[in-house]
């Protein structure tokens, strides 16, 4: 099967969620065969570093570049060609991120080569492929990543009603959706008639590479985007100090840039790996205050057998809502009564730790996640 693959940013780049279930995407995609173009958005000057690392990671076949029109760098042009055309369309600008040029890189794309398949990410890249007649006969899938509107709401002049509406008229743009939770499944379902299937995301089960010798007693990983910054924010000035002098933290990711400097804390702004530290870490820490849809650091702990200590948004897009490895509070005393149990308390922590194995096992391991996408193409072989 050929496939071309649209996911905005460079994924061996980044370091947030998305990316990495973009490369767990790619990973599937190799291992059965398939054919896959990627096309991402990307600054000029690094084009060249960005297809050499490509190749070496031979995930993909081809890989295309959008240009990247920047705001700060074209304020007029960005004023009468986004957005004032959204205004007299009526658009959400939030929902409408194909910006001048973009179009015509991607129909070229479409021009010289034909695919199966096309999946997009986001909705808010839908217009690339909305009336475009270059898309011939391919099947069309949305990746969602997220549920948008709830992630909007934050936004100046946020309008629900307007918001939801949008995101519903754009998905139905698709012959199918994928979704990463099924809390998300549920509330498309309820509007759209198309196959919605929930692609949870997929890591390696890394349980055996906990090591017996532990450097820290909490693991913190998140990169600097505003519901990180909240989180730990709230966990520095309400939980913190209740916790014992003697605990010892790790913080990994630009979320450090945020984090003031305490005794008992190291700060790691960039780890070309996390494994070293999620073996020798005890617990990990999600005190998410708000955000949408799964929360990849809390599958990657489970993944290593770690019990975590969260707030109630950290367990979104999780199968088992209890029964998981998580210790759920929303109150500082409580989460730090649950952090000071797993520290004192071995048979509790040792049935925490049984709980997040079995739950990543049954949920979210390679080859679990590879069983149903192979169900999802079996059925587009059919379909086609």
């Amino acid at each position: 099967m050929k496939l071309l693959y649209f996911y905005p940013e460079f994924p061996l780049q980044a370091s947030q969620g998305n990316s990495i279930r973009v490369i767990a995407l790619l990973d599937y995609f190799k291992s059965r065969g398939h054919q896959v173009d990627f096309v991402c958005e990307a600054p000029e000057n690094k084009q060249g570093e960005m297809l050499e690392e490509l190749k070496k990671s031979d995930l993909v076949s081809n890989c295309y570049f959008l240009r990247n029109y920047q705001k700060k760098k074209h304020k007029l042009g960005y004023l009468f060609q986004i957005s004032i055309p959204n205004l007299l369309h009526g658009r959400m600008r939030q929902f409408y991120r194909v910006k001048p040029g973009q179009q015509k890189d991607f129909n070229r794309i479409l021009q010289d080569k034909h695919y199966d398949l096309i999946l997009i990410s986001y909705a808010c890249w839908s217009g690339l492929i909305e009336d475009n007649p270059f898309t011939g006969k391919a099947q069309l899938w949305l990746d969602t990543h997220d549920f948008l509107t709830a992630q909007f709401q934050s936004t100046r002049r946020f309008d629900l009603g307007k918001s939801m509406e949008t995101e519903i008229k754009l998905l139905g743009l698709f012959d199918k959706i994928l979704v990463i939770s099924p809390e998300e499944q549920y509330v498309f379902s309820q509007f759209i008639k198309k196959p919605i299937e929930v692609v949870t995301h997929s890591i390696p089960n890394a349980s055996k590479y906990i090591s017996e010798s532990i450097d820290y007693d909490f693991i913190f990983v998140g990169s600097d985007n505003q519901h990180n910054i909240q989180s730990i924010q709230w966990f520095f000035n309400h939980v913190y100090p209740l916790l014992p002098k003697t605990a010892r933290f790790i913080i990994i990711g630009k979320i450090t840039d945020f984090v003031a400097e305490y005794p008992n804390v190291t700060k790691v702004r960039f780890a070309p790996s996390l494994q070293v530290y999620y073996q020798k870490a005890k617990i990990a820490l999600c005190p998410m205050v708000s955000g949408t849809g799964l929360k990849i650091k809390v599958v990657e702990a489970l993944s290593y057998g770690l019990p975590v200590v969260c707030q109630p948004r950290s367990i979104d897009g999780l199968w088992n809502k209890s029964e998981n490895g998580c210790l759920v509070a929303n109150e500082p005393e409580l989460f730090a009564s649950h952090c000071i149990q797993l520290l004192n308390d071995e048979p509790l922590y040792n049935y925490h730790c049984e709980q997040s194995r079995t739950y990543f096992k049954n949920h979210h391991d390679t080859q679990k996640i590879y069983q149903e996408l192979d169900r999802i193409f079996e059925n587009y072989e059919k379909e086609t």
